[in-house]
């Protein structure tokens, strides 16, 4: 049995690892919210930059383009799915079908083959 100057010791070390801990965390969150304020810059300038393109005859395609591909990237990521895409993506959650471990053709369930 722990006498109660280990238990003390124990203690400091236990709160001395906390406090490293905390301030790497601190570190980490700072760090993050400095990379997100800067990403949140960077769209605004790339998104000015495409407007004044887009008033530019010479880039006026391109920056079209560049446009229009943002807006297919939004109808893709929020596309319904068909009814075998939910089959297969409940599968996957459940377990039952793990595609990225299949190397063979002789290792596909036999619905697949």
């Amino acid at each position: 049995m722990p006498t109660k100057h280990e238990l003390e010791k124990l203690v400091k070390i236990l709160k001395e690892e906390t406090a490293k801990l905390q301030k790497v965390n601190k570190q980490r969150f700072d760090s993050l919210k400095d990379l997100e304020q800067r990403t949140r810059i960077q769209g605004v300038q790339l998104s000015l930059l495409f407007e004044v393109l887009k008033h530019d005859r010479r880039h006026s395609g391109f920056a079209q383009l560049v446009q229009m591909l943002g807006r297919i990237t939004q109808f893709w990521q929020n596309k319904p799915m068909s009814k075998l895409e939910e089959q297969i993506r409940g599968m996957e959650e459940t377990g039952l079908l793990n595609l990225e471990d299949i190397e063979d053709d002789e290792n596909l369930p036999p619905f697949l083959r």
